[in-house]
């Protein structure tokens, strides 16, 4: 190959043939001029020296190669930056998935520690109820006034209303 110019105008553009024919003369073209009629158009010019005093052109359009390389620079980038962006929410959701996982961990704690107070709380108010209604009922075995037993049972049936509702409520 004796010399190869990018970009140059199409044939029979003035600029393009000034320009070829100082690439046929072995010298470096203007790859790069354009003119009004052609800026548009990429082409390849190849030269070859097939013999003494016999050189080959090759002229090549290759305007949709460039079109295409540019397009897929671009896509390239948005790609690039659709991945950073990616790899940022990445990031943001592994963080609060560990927040979560952190909450998520208290909040048990707390529910254990709820279920054993109310266990506690449970223990610690059914039992003197428990007791008040079987002394009652001792107390209602023995011999007791009219006036006494209905009292005795008044008791007996309050108690028996209380260890409902904290049932319920426990």
């Amino acid at each position: 190959i004796l010399g190869q110019l990018q970009e140059a105008h199409p044939v029979g553009c003035d600029m393009t043939l000034h320009a070829w024919g100082e690439a046929l003369d072995c010298q470096q073209g203007d790859p790069t001029a354009q003119c009004n009629d052609c800026a548009a158009r990429t082409y390849t010019l190849r030269l070859f020296r097939h013999s003494p005093g016999l050189t080959l052109c090759m002229i090549q359009d290759v305007t949709q190669r460039k079109q295409s390389e540019q397009l897929t620079e671009a896509y390239y980038g948005e790609l690039l930056a659709s991945r950073q962006q990616l790899e940022q929410q990445s990031a943001r959701l592994a963080e609060q998935t560990e927040a979560l996982q952190q909450a998520n961990t208290q909040i048990k704690a707390l529910a254990e520690q709820k279920m054993a107070f109310i266990t506690q709380m449970s223990h610690e108010i059914r039992t003197p109820i428990s007791g008040l209604m079987g002394l009652t009922q001792l107390l209602m075995d023995t011999s007791l006034s009219p006036e006494q037993l209905d009292l005795v049972d008044s008791i007996k049936l309050s108690a028996g209303a209380l260890l409902n509702t904290v049932n319920e409520l426990l």
